[in-house]
């Protein structure tokens, strides 16, 4: 299979930012793409206008993040002002697909991002595009490829769908059984959460746990790196020794405990609810341990319902330096039903989340998949067959 240089096949369109003088948000002029942030799931959401657009991109166009975010890609679906964040790449049709190229700089965000030059925000620039060698089977082939890439993404974008409804269903399980956050049920009484739960901080003192303390194994040390999605996360775990966590007086989790973000992601909750017995949090987290008449997993549903994460943002963000306090925590209302029925509630989202885990791990297996496919694909030996039999397996339970 032939090479060839990304800029013999496409223009390359560098960004360029307006005069800020320019910029509105009445819709007048064209849409301003100034980077990844104004990126959508496949075309973007740009939040700007300006009245003098310097750079446009054209319907079929591929918009690249050149700073900051190298790599991520929308595609132009209609004309936008490429601001100086972004690329537009302008396939030549009787060289390139354009499926083709948007799968092949998919395939090389890393590279790209690899060249990437900066102090404060990284960045790349027109040579480091067109300078990017790319495999160019003829043109048949090409589309054969992306439509094959086509179909396998389109296979997880289905399955990532299926889990974010399931999401949405616990939270209108909670408001269908217990009222919005603000809006009891009948049968519901108001609580705050200091009343039905018990606070602990960890222990800042001296004795905080740093340098050679961080050991591979041990207790867990846990930070707000392991609170993904409002979710425990063990994938990138620190350590202390029992003897150090012996020696601390406080910020010990237990079983069944919530923990919470104070500082940084603000209000981010997790159950720690792991394989480890108990974990000493860092001094950005809280515990929240519930009273025996609170069920953990009606007290995490309630703290990371939409509108009550809307809401901790707002008060963590009053401060000079962002961050949540136990007082604010404390005078939180929440609604308090019968124990039975929080329980039954537990039970149902206990179902939800086995069919969560279900889908995850089915797009796990797609994920590796597309991977292997799009290897394969640019290595020149991916056949639909071997699609077919890929998917088959991915799709088995």
């Amino acid at each position: 299979m032939r090479t060839a240089a990304l800029g013999d096949l496409c223009e390359i369109i560098m960004g360029q930012a307006p005069s800020g003088e320019t910029y509105n948000a009445e819709g007048d002029g064209a849409p301003l793409i100034a980077g990844a942030s104004d990126f959508g799931e496949f075309s973007p959401k740009p939040k700007r206008h300006t009245t003098a657009p310097a750079k446009l991109s054209r319907v079929g166009d591929i918009i690249l993040c050149v700073r900051a975010t190298i790599g991520d890609l929308n595609w132009s679906d209609r004309e936008y002002c490429l601001g100086r964040g972004v690329a537009g790449i302008r396939p030549n049709r009787e060289k390139i697909d354009p499926s083709f190229a948007w799968w092949i700089l998919h395939a090389n965000a890393g590279n790209l991002a690899a060249l990437g030059r900066g102090a404060t925000f990284k960045q790349i620039n027109r040579a480091d595009i067109e300078g990017l060698e790319v495999s160019l089977p003829p043109l048949d082939e090409q589309r054969r490829i992306a439509a094959i890439l086509d179909q396998a993404n389109d296979l997880r974008r289905q399955r990532r769908e299926a889990i974010a409804k399931l999401a949405k269903l616990s939270t209108g399980l909670f408001v269908e059984l217990f009222g919005t956050p603000r809006i009891s049920s009948a049968s519901s009484s108001i609580s705050d959460l200091g009343s039905i739960s018990v606070f602990e901080n960890g222990d800042r003192s001296s004795n905080y746990p740093s340098g050679d303390d961080i050991l591979t194994s041990g207790i867990p040390f846990l930070s707000t790196k392991n609170i993904v999605d409002d979710k425990l996360d063990l994938g990138s775990l620190l350590f202390i020794s029992s003897s150090k966590f012996a020696s601390l007086s406080r910020g010990k989790a237990r079983h069944n405990d919530l923990i919470i973000t104070l500082r940084g992601t603000l209000g981010s909750c997790c159950i720690f609810d792991g394989p480890f017995s108990t974990a000493f949090i860092n001094a950005q987290m809280m515990i929240i341990r519930p009273k025996s008449d609170m069920s953990p997993v009606f007290l995490h549903a309630y703290l990371t319902l939409p509108a009550i994460k809307e809401h901790l943002q707002q008060i963590g963000n009053g401060a000079a330096v962002p961050q949540l306090t136990a007082k604010q925590l404390a005078g939180l209302p929440i609604p308090h039903p019968p124990l039975p029925l929080q329980r039954a509630f537990a039970a149902r989202v206990a179902e939800i989340d086995k069919l969560k885990a279900h889908h995850r791990a089915h797009l796990a297996r797609l994920d590796a998949l597309f991977a292997s496919l799009q290897h394969r694909a640019f290595r020149g030996d991916l056949s639909a067959p071997s699609f077919s039999r890929a998917r088959e397996k991915a799709a088995s339970p």
